[in-house]
């Protein structure tokens, strides 16, 4: 059976992106990163936000972040924004990047490759390896992922796995099966992300 962790801080790092060049602005990214940092700040985490970046500033804001991490620290990493595989490699995209990025274009719409958790690391897609999002939402302020997110992440007493198992139910019923959220984990203790115990580990969304 797995063991909860204790963790000396809870902190994140959130970012979203709606504006791209040409004509592959986003509607929802920024919404979706501002709402999250809300209800994070309100379980007691850390939370820095950045929105819009250009590359300076998401590079930035990663070598900051990355910097102020002690052992013992429940991290968390959030971007809303577009990205794009190259040869099996992700990259999540700032909002100066210059390449085309096009809704018919094959190597931006068939999505983000699976990647290996690293130890005591959850991963957290929106959609499945290969696929895109949906772009309708129900609430026409959020995302899917996020919408559904947001109703669950503050559930107190309940592990991380079980609390995304429910949102991905919950994604892939709302948008009658065309979008599935996709997980990777090693994580072998407990993540309690809410919990009179303050009990947790590592997570990346």
């Amino acid at each position: 059976m797995a063991s909860s962790v204790g963790y000396k801080r809870k902190i994140g790092l959130v970012i979203g992106i709606n504006q791209y060049p040409a004509d592959r602005s986003l509607q929802y990214c920024i919404n979706d990163a501002t709402d999250l940092a809300d209800i994070l700040q309100s379980i007691d985490f850390e939370i820095t936000l950045g929105l819009d970046c250009n590359l300076t500033e998401f590079l930035n804001e990663i070598d900051t972040f990355i910097e102020t991490i002690e052992p013992g620290d429940l991290v968390l990493f959030y971007f809303a924004g577009h990205g794009k595989q190259n040869e099996d490699e992700n990259y999540l995209l700032p909002s100066d990047y210059k390449s085309k990025i096009r809704t018919r274009d094959p190597v931006n719409r068939q999505g983000l490759s699976s990647m290996n958790a690293p130890a005591q690391t959850l991963i957290v897609y929106a959609c499945a390896p290969g696929k895109a999002v949906i772009d309708e939402t129900k609430n026409n302020k959020n995302g899917s992922f996020i919408e559904n997110l947001l109703k669950h992440i503050s559930t107190p007493d309940k592990d991380i796995e079980e609390v995304m198992r429910k949102i991905a139910g919950d994604v892939n019923r709302q948008t009658g099966g065309f979008q599935l959220p996709y997980r990777t984990s090693s994580l072998i203790d407990t993540v309690y992300l809410v919990t009179n115990n303050n009990q947790g580990k590592s997570i990346l969304f």
